[in-house]
């Protein structure tokens, strides 16, 4: 995939004419027939239960959108955009995140963007660590994203801590931008799919906890 998705759609106006309109339900069902086999039989999710969870959000959150997902694939449009899961999955946590948004800490989030920032040395941070904005009566616990750049490729993730010191769950996702000059992303354009990145890591976290908490 280039970056951009094409799509071909078929529409059926049925004939008033019933001897027609019969040969025409034929064809339709010929064409919806071959549409089916083209698709790849999705093998049943494997791995942690939390994956499992997470892999069901992402499905749900695509919708009725242009998408694809395949058994190591999971790509999707958004504002012009063409993302893609680049990994998903628990960890144990390293530094503990609090679940309840209440006990989380603007030190506690410094900190986790220090390690970020050196796990990723030639990154630029569009959006360091960061709770995501939520409604203040919102359901569920406390989830945390980060947006930033290398090597030309925008890269959201989100953490979702899970309750009684349960592991980690993350899910990173990626867009290759525009280049201007010298190789360098083009800021305006990364300035808009930043923007894109944070809508999408939002409501992913957001269906999660209609879905799960």
């Amino acid at each position: 995939m280039n970056g951009e998705w094409s799509v071909t759609e078929w529409r059926w106006k049925p004939s008033t004419r019933a001897a027609t309109r019969h040969w025409q339900e034929g064809r339709w069902k010929l064409l919806a027939g071959r549409a089916a086999q083209l698709r790849a039989p999705v093998e049943a999710p494997q791995g942690p239960l939390e994956t499992r969870m997470l892999r069901s959000v992402l499905e749900a959150n695509l919708g009725d959108r242009v998408g694809e997902i395949g058994n190591q694939t999971l790509q999707w449009q958004a504002g012009g955009l063409c993302l893609s899961v680049d990994a998903l999955g628990v960890e144990p946590q390293i530094m503990q995140l609090p679940y309840a948004v209440d006990d989380s800490r603007l030190e506690q989030r410094a900190a986790m963007q220090l390690q970020l920032a050196r796990r990723y040395p030639k990154a630029t941070w569009l959006t360091g660590f960061s709770l995501i904005p939520a409604p203040r009566h919102a359901r569920g616990g406390a989830k945390f994203y980060a947006v930033w750049i290398e090597h030309a490729i925008l890269k959201g993730q989100v953490w979702i801590p899970t309750k009684g010191n349960g592991p980690l769950v993350r899910l990173r996702i990626t867009t290759a931008l525009p280049t201007a000059a010298a190789g360098q992303p083009d800021s305006q354009s990364a300035a808009r799919a930043a923007q894109v990145m944070q809508r999408e890591l939002t409501g992913l976290a957001s269906r999660w906890a209609l879905e799960h908490e």
